[in-house]
């Protein structure tokens, strides 16, 4: 979002009525607190009519006042309450610009916040921002918003980082001889590029090479095996070395797979629905099957 629109979000969130006049918001209020006492008495005299407990009439009563009050809260009380909120959203809207300085955050010679629609509500949905809005241009509190939204975000790219290294070792070990395999290739060093250009999202904090080591050294030394492994499939390298052979144990009963029977026909693989199985379980009880490149997706740590 721009500017403008954050000090719009702003405004609809702590000032409800927006740009409407200040004495059309009082009126439509007033109107509204008047109709709630008017119905408040007609539901009194309504149980009185209908011999309902008092239990009864109190608690529907209660209910009518709860609406009668939150008419109240959102009552506005003039200009100088205006200003004030307006000065509130001005000073929200700096204090973001000044935490997100980067270059990234520019779009077409203007400021754009890094953060979603979403993150920003939650960030004024803040307990302390919600009892005074007064305090949004607070800079420790939207530094604990930030880093609490960072530290999320850096948890989900650890996760796709982890995948985007797994795919790469199995295109590693791709041969190149086949066009189709050149290109799948290929297509894994695209999507490893896209991924690391995720790092330098102002959201994420992680642009430069020491603020990744020294803030989590974990994706740092992965963003670093990740580029080691794509430039070895860009100078179109092929891993011959012999994988380890790791025990790939059935999804459904935990039992060790074995080779599949060359006289069972009609079986299709619970990974990808191929009818090419190589793999199975041996438990009678058990049906699952699964083919090679399945099972290599099993035996490299990934999901089916």
């Amino acid at each position: 979002p721009s500017e403008q629109q954050l000090k719009r979000y702003f405004l609809r969130m702590f000032a409800p009525e927006g740009d409407d006049s200040m004495g059309a918001a009082r009126s439509n209020d007033g109107s509204a607190i008047t109709a709630s006492s008017v119905v408040l008495g007609q539901q009194q005299m309504h149980y009185q009519q209908q011999g309902k407990s008092m239990t009864q009439r109190q608690q529907h009563c209660n209910s009518i006042e709860r609406k009668q009050n939150k008419a109240k809260k959102h009552h506005l009380v003039g200009d100088s309450q205006k200003s004030e909120i307006d000065g509130a959203a001005e000073g929200f809207v700096s204090t973001l610009k000044s935490l997100f300085d980067s270059n990234e955050c520019i779009e077409n010679g203007q400021w754009r916040c890094p953060l979603n629609w979403c993150e920003i509500k939650g960030l004024l949905m803040d307990p302390r921002i919600q009892r005074d809005y007064k305090v949004c241009s607070d800079e420790a509190i939207l530094r604990d918003f930030i880093h609490k939204l960072r530290v999320t975000k850096r948890l989900k790219l650890r996760k796709t980082l982890n995948e985007q290294e797994r795919v790469l070792k199995r295109e590693l070990r791709r041969d190149t001889d086949d066009e189709e395999d050149q290109q799948e290739r290929e297509r894994a060093v695209k999507d490893a590029r896209v991924t690391l250009l995720l790092l330098s999202r102002p959201e994420i904090g992680l642009a430069s090479e020491a603020d990744m080591m020294r803030e989590t050294p974990v994706i740092g030394k992965t963003v670093g095996r990740i580029r080691n492994l794509m430039q070895r499939i860009t100078n179109g390298e092929v891993d011959k070395s012999k994988v380890e052979s790791k025990a790939v144990k059935c999804n459904t009963c935990g039992g060790k797979l074995s080779p599949f029977p060359d006289n069972l026909y009609g079986h299709f693989c619970d990974g990808c629905g191929s009818g090419e199985c190589s793999f199975r379980c041996p438990s009678r009880g058990c049906n699952f099957d699964i083919c090679t490149n399945c099972h290599q997706r099993l035996a490299d740590g990934s999901p089916l």
